[in-house]
């Protein structure tokens, strides 16, 4: 933008960056996978709908946005193997193409949000905070041990009509939401006397890309699995990324 001398610039680009342990500089901590068992001890305290934003994430190594965001009119489903192809990602600016790879398995846990309109979310916090109002009515009737008597219920209704109007709910989760929603129901597993460690959204990803690397695909696959390409790479690199992505999504997707 020409705000500086061209002599400037060259002389930044000569700087070494930052070293660990030789500055005062916060070093954050490295994202870590999160293991399966954790996950899978975390899934029947979360809501049907934010369950299912988990599974697909960790089959697919979404980003959580990307798994916040999703909606059918974005997937072409033509194929074996469906693609999800993001309007706006954060890397959209330097020119990359973001195309995420649906195999059999995450398709599978898309397919109760699929019947509705392609402009709207699949998954939406009103569907999933009323699932939780009825767990929660279903949790308190078992506790009753007496039986509700008429003047009780004529009460209740009472309350309930002047009860103030019923929340008003986001189109889509944030990613914040999506967050405490799983860290509220790893408390809950955690009061329950089931050990699991708390773990964020964005260690699926993580958990994804090691698994992916591992396996006979390596480095190379985990990197276009996860949208890590390079934004100079040719059409045809482009091109023979997808084919290895939808390949991988097939096996293990």
């Amino acid at each position: 933008e020409e705000m500086v001398q061209p002599t400037i610039y060259q002389a930044l680009l000569a700087v070494d960056g930052l070293r660990e342990g030789h500055s005062d500089a916060k070093e954050k901590e490295p994202i870590m996978p999160v293991p399966d068992d954790d996950v899978n001890n975390t899934l029947p305290f979360l809501s049907p709908t934010v369950a299912a934003m988990v599974q697909f994430q960790r089959l697919t190594g979404a980003r959580p946005a990307e798994a916040c965001r999703a909606r059918s009119r974005d997937f072409d489903m033509t194929g074996e193997v469906w693609l999800y192809q993001l309007d706006s990602h954060k890397n959209k600016w330097r020119g990359k193409q973001r195309v995420i790879a649906i195999g059999p398995k995450a398709q599978e846990v898309l397919q109760p949000f699929l019947n509705r309109d392609p402009d709207q979310y699949l998954f939406r916090p009103e569907e999933s905070a009323s699932v939780q109002r009825e767990r929660f009515a279903e949790r308190t009737s078992k506790k009753r041990n007496t039986k509700q008597y008429p003047a009780e219920l004529r009460s209740k209704e009472k309350r309930k009509a002047k009860s103030k109007p019923r929340r008003k709910y986001n189109e889509f989760y944030t990613t914040r939401c999506y967050r405490q929603a799983i860290a509220r129901a790893v408390e809950q597993a955690q009061k329950g006397g089931i050990k699991v460690e708390f773990w964020s959204p964005l260690q699926l990803r993580k958990t994804r890309a090691t698994e992916i690397r591992s396996s006979e695909h390596g480095l190379e696959g985990a990197q276009v699995v996860l949208g890590h390409s390079k934004a100079d790479v040719t059409q045809i690199y482009a091109q023979r990324d997808l084919r290895k992505a939808i390949e991988i999504a097939k096996e293990s997707g």
